[in-house]
């Protein structure tokens, strides 16, 4: 599965919240809704005032993704996850200060995250 993400985050976890809470006989088949819930899947931000900026939080690691994301604190943040190889690129953050924000939760260790 090669998924390809562009979003502006801010209410992902919200829209995943609901999405999987629904009554079955309500649809949630929605494609924004479903970009929703694979950006939280795949980025997620703290609202707590620490500014992290948590990668592949829930991601099953036998999906590889490229992505571009829009995140608060008007950060941009693009890369890309090969599950083969097991290696998250992060091809660029902006502005570059955030990057000492981003922590990997899932899938790869700080050995296989490759900064261009």
């Amino acid at each position: 599965i090669r998924i390809h993400l562009e979003v502006e985050l801010h209410r992902a976890v919200s829209a995943c919240f609901v999405c999987s809470s629904v009554t079955s006989s309500v649809k949630c088949n929605s494609h924004v809704l479903s970009l929703w819930c694979f950006a939280a899947m795949l980025v997620q931000t703290s609202d707590a005032g620490d500014n992290t900026i948590a990668l592949l939080p829930a991601w099953p690691c036998e999906w590889s993704v490229a992505f571009k994301v829009h995140l608060p604190r008007q950060t941009v943040l693009t890369g890309g996850y090969d599950h083969l190889q097991r290696v998250l690129t992060i091809t660029s953050i902006l502005p570059a200060a955030r990057a000492a924000d981003v922590r990997v939760l899932n899938c790869v260790n700080d050995s296989a995250v490759v900064w261009q």
